[in-house]
């Protein structure tokens, strides 16, 4: 319609990634970008590289293999877990 305003993306380039997970499924432990691989006994906290990435997903460079398991919902909890084991005691 004559009149309306749009706000508008457009993609000037495209790239290619391997493996692109849910920005959700990071968690940032001591400074680095780590994801939690499901395991036989559990989840282990794995330092991953990201690239590339927008708002909703990012690009995995290095840390993860194809086929891995990740937690994508609650991984602040597994965070929270994690976290509890590295306290120290007096």
């Amino acid at each position: 319609n004559p009149g309306v305003l749009v706000n508008a993306e457009i993609a000037l380039a495209q790239a290619h990634a391997d493996m692109l997970i849910p920005r959700v499924a990071i968690q940032t432990i001591h400074n680095e970008p780590t994801v939690f691989v499901k395991v036989a006994d559990g989840f282990e906290k794995r330092i991953v590289e990201t690239g590339e990435g927008d708002d909703a997903s990012v690009e995995i460079v290095k840390g993860l293999k194809p086929g891995d398991s990740i937690a994508v919902v609650n991984s602040f909890v597994l965070k929270a877990e994690a976290g509890k084991n590295e306290i120290p005691e007096e």
